[in-house]
């Protein structure tokens, strides 16, 4: 049995896109960080997770992550 590969969310802030003077667009893509990382980051910052652990802080805030994420797509 294959084990699926973890929702990441993709990119947190995959680029951008521009028209040229001479009509072309132009696409800037830079990956970075995935928006589960981004997502675990920001609930640390929240200051909601004040465990003694840095190690459960960490994974408390991926759980946050995982739990917007799942929102996100169940809303779609």
């Amino acid at each position: 049995m294959t084990e699926q590969p973890k929702n990441d969310g993709g990119p947190a802030f995959p680029g951008e896109q521009s028209m040229n003077p001479d009509g072309l667009w132009n696409q800037t893509v830079e990956f970075g960080m995935s928006l589960r990382d981004w997502l675990a980051g920001q609930a640390l910052a929240s200051g909601k997770l004040n465990y003694s652990s840095i190690r459960h802080n960490a994974e408390e805030a991926y759980k946050y992550a995982d739990a917007m994420l799942e929102a996100r797509d169940a809303d779609n």
